[in-house]
């Protein structure tokens, strides 16, 4: 003959084994929903961005990559890279092929190109060399070595050889300052200038 103290036993372990087969059952759902989102949300971002596998010297390594930010004041900058590599310990990303467009809030439009360029993640600041280029929408063209993108400025800078070509005037000389705030052109050394003929 069984107690009741066997019999609510008994019933106990029932009703504790019923609740841990539905914990069980609960987790293994959870896991597998965990699973199969993040295999779909892996597989949808695999589009924008391939990760490669590092190479010792960068923390992240990406191929075609764009960054966008937009600065206090209303400007925007829009970076797009063939490949970015971002070393922790330096807070910097390192880019190849790179193009920066610059939206300004007045509608001024500044697009940069180089071969190679850094963003400093603590200021932002953009430093592009290798073949670089800088038009605006006033049509400016200006070719040098290396520039500066000053974001807190709002300047663009070189101390290198420049060649700057407009609709009106061709100039040649050393250091370069473009205020984007005033949309002004200063070569700082050694001037060229010719005015071209209409």
């Amino acid at each position: 003959m069984i107690s009741i103290e066997g019999l609510l036993n008994y019933v106990r372990g029932v009703i504790l084994t019923k609740n841990k087969s539905r914990v069980v059952l609960v987790l293994v759902t959870v896991l597998v929903v965990s699973a199969l989102a993040v295999f779909f949300l892996y597989k949808q971002r695999e589009d924008v961005v391939t990760p490669e596998p590092l190479n010792g010297q960068y923390d992240v390594f990406f191929r075609d990559v764009v960054f966008t930010e937009t600065v206090k004041g209303g400007s925007r900058w829009e970076v797009k890279a063939a490949v970015a590599k971002f070393l922790q310990k330096e807070n910097v990303v390192s880019l190849e092929k790179v193009s920066a467009k610059l939206l300004m809030p007045d509608g001024g439009i500044y697009v940069l190109r180089g071969d190679e360029g850094k963003i400093f993640r603590e200021t932002r600041d953009i430093f592009l060399k290798g073949n670089v280029l800088l038009t605006s929408d006033r049509g400016e063209r200006i070719t040098t070595d290396n520039v500066w993108y000053r974001v807190r400025e709002k300047r663009i800078l070189t101390d290198s050889p420049v060649k700057v070509d407009s609709e009106k005037v061709r100039i040649r000389g050393s250091g370069l300052i473009v205020d984007l705030a005033r949309r002004s052109i200063v070569v700082k050394g050694n001037v060229k200038a010719t005015v071209k003929s209409q």
